[in-house]
């Protein structure tokens, strides 16, 4: 009996070793609720879910536009690199939850800071370069160079700030800046409402130029008329940008927010806040569909044929929208793409040619 109590009391004290062992690892790995790491668990699945859906949708519109060479626009270059963007941030949402302040850690956090913010600055610099051609008529095309620095290299230099001082650490969910607001604040989301906003106006009043030039010049100048239209349609596609940066960026400045006034995380808060941020490349897919071209662009048979016709083209002189040549008629030419081997043209004639003396 005894010899059986001394069994039990070792018994019990191996299970009482492994539950806390087991404790210890739950908690360091759940550092948002370590008293119920179920709700870890569950945040990570649906932050691995939304992020590999968004992954697929980013991929496929990458796809799409290497597939129907939209990347020889210059517009959709920019999309282009946007959508590069987005998929090196989702990298960062496929990973687990971190464990402890260590370097991959660190190195998560400054992987969602460089690509958030990169993809910010892309989305202004696709407003500044559509402003600078609706409002000035300037194509910024030839400082695409310049656009690729800034955006990419500016992002890069910002995430490397909170090395200063190690301030990149556990943030909920993943990594991030550690729970510091005046840092959170400064890196991203005062920049980033600053910027929405100020994209919104610019925007708004893109679109009334461009109404107003529209109606200028209806029935008098055909091939600035026409121009204006592909502007306005342009346009209406880029304004969702910016309202879809700003809804999903309500939950995470709620949530961090309540992270500088309560120590304790709100599961409901964590979960919109990582479903907001998984789905940012999914919503920037489903932006871009909106235009009636794009949706018929993904229809199965047609890729197809665009895949078999697919080749590369030999050079030629591409512009952004029809440009009129002085004493020249007005005649767009345009590349068609509908799967053939050889290219199709499409003249469209915005002004008449001289017609021919009748006989």
């Amino acid at each position: 009996m005894a010899g059986s109590m001394i069994q039990m009391t070792a018994t019990t004290g191996r299970d009482n070793s492994t539950m806390n062992t087991s404790e210890n690892t739950i908690n360091t790995t759940c550092l948002s609720f370590p008293d119920d790491p179920t709700k870890c668990d569950s945040i990570l699945a649906v932050r691995k879910t939304a992020a590999a859906i968004s992954l697929i949708f980013v991929v496929f519109m990458i796809f799409i536009i290497i597939v129907y060479r939209k990347y020889e626009y210059f517009s959709q270059r920019l999309i282009l690199y946007l959508n590069i963007s987005a998929f090196m941030g989702i990298t960062a949402y496929l990973m687990d939850l971190p464990d402890s302040d260590g370097p991959l850690c660190q190195f998560q956090g400054f992987w969602l800071q460089w690509w958030d913010g990169a993809i910010l600055v892309w989305v202004c610099s696709i407003n500044f370069s559509l402003f600078m051609l609706v409002i000035f008529e300037i194509s910024t095309e030839k400082y695409e160079w310049a656009y690729v620095a800034i955006s990419f290299g500016c992002p890069l230099m910002v995430a490397c700030l909170p090395f200063y001082g190690s301030q990149y650490g556990p943030a909920g969910a993943w990594c991030w800046v550690k729970n510091n607001i005046g840092w959170r604040l400064g890196l991203y989301y005062a920049p980033l409402y600053v910027l929405l906003f100020v994209m919104l106006a610019t925007d708004i009043y893109i679109l009334w130029a461009v109404k107003k030039k529209v109606k200028a010049y209806h029935g008098r100048d055909p091939g600035h008329e026409q121009k204006m239209k592909m502007m306005h349609k342009d346009v209406k596609t880029l304004l969702r940008f910016p309202l879809v940066f700003l809804a999903l960026a309500i939950f995470p400045l709620i949530n961090r927010i309540h992270n500088a006034v309560d120590d304790e995380a709100n599961f409901v808060l964590v979960m919109l806040h990582t479903i907001s941020s998984s789905i940012m490349g999914m919503c920037n897919a489903f932006v871009y569909s909106l235009d009636d071209e794009t949706r018929g662009n993904t229809k199965p048979a047609r890729i197809w044929m665009q895949i078999r016709g697919w080749k590369p083209r030999r050079k030629s002189e591409i512009r952004e929208y029809p440009t009129e040549e002085r004493g020249q008629p007005h005649i767009q030419l345009e590349f068609v793409d509908v799967g053939l081997d050889n290219d199709v043209f499409q003249n469209e004639v915005v002004e008449d040619l001289e017609e021919k003396p009748s006989l």
